[in-house]
């Protein structure tokens, strides 16, 4: 997984379905360093694949931004197997990796906030969106906010997963 956040406790949930069922899967994620935020995450997943990415904190700062997402690029390009990303910023890692990877790796994308009302970075993320093989929504809502260009397309690659999934909702993903 790529988030590009310290993991809030839904990523965490994801994480721990994914572990407790034998599904090999790790989440790169951001740790800012002067961040007085800090999740008491488990310290046995820290050591079967919670990988913190140390970042400086971006807001505001374009450059900064991305150098990150280079970052999360670096550490995750050479890592196997399939992409699960949280947020088009690590949608569009994910997609550099996948076409790298000559399409060879699938992209399983969740989306848990509100978009951005710019349509120009709407059109870019539902672009990104193409390139997945799986949307997974935390709202039933979204769809209307979210796959706003390429709606037919997108609407056939998207399942609604509630922020409590049971184990079935990611089986269907897996058999995609």
């Amino acid at each position: 997984g790529l988030y590009s956040n310290t993991p809030n406790p839904i990523v965490l949930q994801r994480f721990k379905t994914f572990k407790k069922n034998d599904i090999d899967f790790k989440i790169l994620y951001g740790l800012r360093k002067l961040s007085q935020i800090k999740l008491d995450v488990d310290k046995k997943y820290i050591n079967s694949g919670l990988e913190p990415i140390e970042i400086e904190d971006v807001r505001g700062l374009a450059f900064k931004r991305l150098y990150i997402l280079y970052l999360f690029y670096i550490a995750a390009a050479s890592k196997k197997g399939h992409l699960y990303a949280f947020y088009p910023d690590m949608l569009f890692v994910a997609v550099l990796i996948r076409i790298r990877s000559g399409f060879k790796k699938k992209i399983f994308y969740e989306i848990q906030d509100l978009n951005n009302k710019n349509i120009f970075l709407r059109l870019v993320h539902n672009i990104l969106m193409l390139f997945t093989s799986k949307i997974f929504l935390t709202s039933k809502l979204f769809t209307i906010d979210y796959l706003y260009f390429f709606k037919k397309i997108l609407i056939k690659k998207s399942l609604y997963v509630s922020n409590a999934p049971n184990l079935s909702d990611f089986k269907l993903a897996k058999h995609s």
